[in-house]
């Protein structure tokens, strides 16, 4: 009994099951979210890895293609002793042409070629000729030989067919061009429309958290079902371990664990309200004990006596009022505290409970036995003494009943 009580004690209300589901509920929406915001940082960022790899793969072959078909315009020659590309500006026009007409299966919308001195030699765009872009980094470090990519949303591009495209996707690769030594020699910079690509990874992105919402929602779901069943299951074990703690298996009234917290629960309230007490109300407390008892347990045995005790309970609940503190104190003993309560009262309710006990004769299968009780009864307004002083008085009350013949109330105040 000792161990209930302990569990029920280190049982709060946070521990309830009740609030272990809703905590379990917020706990799974907190994840949930959690989850899909990972999920959703990093198939983007997978599907932006693979779009620049994408791009760069396609990008680099076309580079190669166009430099392979055609080497007739676009040359390697040497300048102040290092190689670069070159393109005679006579052959632009023709060049020009045929990159268009290579280019077109493509989603190739614009194209740059530079030499090694970060000077456009060509491009779609033909103003752009001529230009240098000395602070492009990209193209700095495209030209110490390293693959460079950037994908820019929402661009205004003219394509290969002079036509103004709004808000378009691309993907800018610099790809290296090296001469047969493995020098680098200039760079092609291809812009390609992404569009479809991007669009392909979106919907991509929408199926895989869709699939995984799903999947967690399910699982969630099943996992809840679980909990609301085990849980409830936990809360009747729980209530059926609060009521151990604080009630009497037999009687169904308070333990004499409970009975003593709610007595200093009244007994400290009545303290800290005594200035707001009209005179003569307090705590009225009254000791019970069955006379002769042992003599009935050994006559007839535990099981009649248990059941003289269930029904000599229900018996004194019926003079009690509502809020009246009822319950066993120990063995064939009782006690009750009266709240708000004269001394006068608490003797009416004492002589009360004595007849009510003893008026019939208690029935137990063929048995009818008369059964008397011994009440002590005390007052207090907690001027002056604590809760143990009042107890141990109304205790002597008892004895000093039981030591008188047995079947009365003494009062004392």
């Amino acid at each position: 009994m000792r161990f209930l009580t302990d569990v029920v004690q280190n049982l709060g209300t946070s521990d309830s099951p009740e609030r272990f589901k809703k905590t379990y509920l917020l706990l799974v929406f907190s994840s949930l979210i959690l989850i899909l915001a990972l999920s959703f940082t990093v198939i983007s960022q997978q599907n932006r890895n693979n779009l620049i790899d994408d791009a760069e793969f396609h990008s680099e072959k076309i580079a190669l293609a166009l430099l392979s078909s055609e080497s007739n315009f676009i040359h390697t020659r040497t300048r102040d002793g290092a190689d670069t590309l070159s393109i005679d500006p006579a052959d632009i026009a023709s060049l020009d042409l045929n990159i268009r007409l290579f280019l077109h299966p493509f989603n190739i919308v614009k194209i740059k070629i530079y030499n090694s001195e970060k000077r456009i030699i060509y491009s779609t765009e033909q103003a752009l000729i001529g230009k240098s872009d000395r602070g492009n980094l990209r193209l700095g470090n495209a030209l110490g030989g390293m693959r460079q990519s950037v994908i820019k949303n929402r661009q205004s591009i003219t394509d290969l067919s002079d036509e103004r495209r709004m808000e378009v996707d691309v993907a800018e690769v610099y790809v290296p061009v090296r001469n047969e030594r493995g020098q680098v020699v200039g760079v092609f910079e291809l812009y390609s429309d992404i569009g479809d690509l991007k669009n392909s990874f979106r919907d991509h992105l929408v199926y895989s958290l869709a699939t995984i919402f799903i999947a967690l929602l399910l699982l969630s779901l099943t996992s809840y079902v679980v909990i609301v069943r085990e849980s409830d299951a936990l809360s009747t074990a729980y209530q059926l371990l609060e009521t151990l703690a604080t009630v009497d298996s037999l009687t169904g009234i308070y333990n004499r664990r409970q009975l003593l917290i709610r007595a200093a629960e009244l007994y400290s309230m009545m303290q800290r309200s005594r200035e707001k007490l009209p005179d003569g109300v307090g705590l009225g407390v009254i000791m019970i004990d069955v006379d002769f008892f042992k003599l009935v347990n050994d006559t007839h045995g535990h099981l009649v006596g248990d059941n003289i005790l269930n029904d000599l309970t229900r018996r004194i609940e019926t003079v009690l009022r509502p809020y009246d503190v009822f319950g066993r104190y120990g063995g064939e003993e009782f006690l009750l505290f009266l709240p708000n309560t004269s001394c006068e009262e608490a003797k009416q309710i004492s002589c009360r409970i004595l007849n009510t006990v003893s008026c019939e004769p208690y029935q137990v299968g063929e048995l009818s036995l008369r059964v008397t009780t011994s009440i002590g009864c005390t007052w207090t307004d907690a001027h002056e003494e604590n809760l143990d002083h009042v107890l141990s008085r109304v205790d002597n009350l008892l004895y000093e009943a039981k030591r008188s013949g047995r079947n009365q109330v003494v009062c004392r105040f």
